[in-house]
């Protein structure tokens, strides 16, 4: 348990700079959003005349994203053309991208096309000196952003859990070199797993991202990686898996997902929908690692297996001597404090100077879901769920199914709930109902 640290204005006011400039802009976007259409282009083409399209999801769609992040693309098709050519689709596509990058006459500098037949085959490039990573028929990626898009408005407070994302996202990456799954280290999905048990865990005292950087780092720098697994309810003993039963004894209680039964509903109508587009992970174990952090959409994925045996002791050594020096920081007298935060994200800043990013920060406003929607539609953005509108019928008909079953179910759950509240409020209008039960059963 993080214990309770009071940070002052002075400091609060440095971090919410540093997310506002560090924060993707709006030609940043504009920008990515370019190089993606140019790629969905290459895409279609390639595969013509079947009708084969891709779609962002990752960082990009969420806003969550460095200036060093990646463009994550996932090819989708009906199921009949992605049986065809799900083993040949990387080389085909490469095949193409290079006769656009020899052309001579492409609106972007293509380079370093490379398929690596890893775990989830991608096809990486390189375009507009933006990294590019093209995958197959990842569903699973478009129902993550949507339930951590939902989840964001939920929570609200001017998109604080964003914000806080982007803010540990900076230092695992730009400060303590932890972020990475391709070179062993934090996968992102894990990071904002990990940002999500701190909002559940301490949504009460959570007033700024820079609380949750640190509840973040005591949190995850004194947890008990050796015996236990990471799950959004608690702790669940290694022993026990594949279970997913939390530890009771050490499970956080008045957790968010208590307290406010709409992101419990957003986590079951998510899971529902990840279990029915994810179904080649039926009856897979959960692989244990040296850092297992279970996905909350679906159980038996361990979002920590990227995390080799190497980088897992200098990452808790990072995180504790983060926790450490943010503890001493909030000691400090204000001007003193942001001094040492500066000095903290030196490196954050460094690559804003870099990317010509370093610019005096606006002042912060709120901005509602509707200004977000009307400013994504200016820019001609399509909104996660507007993704998954354009997806193949057959597609959204799979994940349709159970998000039906579900809403059933809630249904019964709801009449049920009403009866018992009729029951309890008339008594004796149950003690009628019971007795007119008895005398039909003694009729038939």
């Amino acid at each position: 348990m993080a214990s309770p640290v009071d940070f002052n204005d002075a400091s609060r006011q440095a971090i919410n700079k540093l997310i506002q400039t560090i924060k993707p802009s709006k030609e940043s976007v504009e920008r990515r959003y370019g190089v993606q259409e140019y790629v969905r282009k290459i895409i279609a083409r390639c595969f013509a005349p079947e009708q084969v399209n891709a779609y962002m999801f990752g960082s990009v769609p969420l806003r969550t994203y460095l200036p060093d992040g990646d463009i994550d693309l996932s090819v989708f098709c009906s199921q009949e053309v992605a049986q065809s050519m799900r083993d040949t689709w990387a080389l085909k596509l490469q095949t193409v991208i290079e006769q656009e990058q020899a052309a001579g006459n492409a609106p972007y500098r293509i380079g370093d096309v490379t398929v690596i037949n890893a775990e989830v085959k991608l096809l990486k490039c390189l375009v507009d000196n933006i990294v590019v990573d093209i995958s197959f028929n990842q569903m699973g990626g478009l129902v993550t952003l949507n339930f951590l898009e939902e989840i964001n408005s939920l929570i609200g407070n001017s998109n604080i859990f964003k914000r806080s994302i982007i803010l540990v996202k900076a230092w695992c990456y730009y400060e303590s070199r932890l972020l990475g799954a391709h070179h062993g280290l934090i996968s992102t999905y894990a990071l904002e797993t990990l940002v999500l048990y701190v909002f559940n865990k301490y949504h009460g005292s959570i007033d700024s991202p820079l609380a949750v950087l640190y509840n973040f780092l005591v949190e995850f720098s004194s947890f008990d990686w050796d015996h236990y697994c990471l799950s959004l309810l608690g702790p669940v003993p290694l022993k026990d898996l594949p279970s997913a039963h939390v530890d009771m004894a050490l499970a956080p209680s008045d957790t968010l997902l208590q307290c406010d039964s709409r992101l419990a509903d957003s986590l079951a109508r998510f899971k529902s929908e990840m279990a029915s587009c994810r179904a080649d992970m039926k009856g897979r174990a959960f692989v244990i690692r040296c850092l297992n952090i279970m996905d909350p959409l679906l159980p038996n994925n361990n979002l920590g297996r990227s995390v080799v045996r190497s980088s897992f002791a200098r990452i808790r050594r990072a995180f504790g001597h983060g926790a450490a020096l943010l503890r001493g920081i909030a000691s400090k007298e204000p001007d003193t404090g942001v001094e040492e935060l500066d000095r903290l994200f030196k490196n954050t800043w460094a690559a804003l100077r870099k990317h010509n990013s370093h610019q005096p920060a606006p002042a912060a406003t709120a901005i509602t879901p509707q200004q977000q929607q009307q400013q994504q539609q200016q820019q001609g953005v399509l909104t996660p769920m507007q993704i998954m509108a354009r997806l193949p019928k057959q597609v959204q008909m799979q994940l349709q199914q159970p998000m039906q079953q579900l809403q059933h179910q809630r249904q019964l759950q709801q009449q049920q709930q009403q009866l018992e509240r009729t029951n309890n409020q008339y008594p004796a209008h149950k003690a009628h109902r019971q007795h007119e039960d008895g005398g039909q059963q003694q009729q038939q």
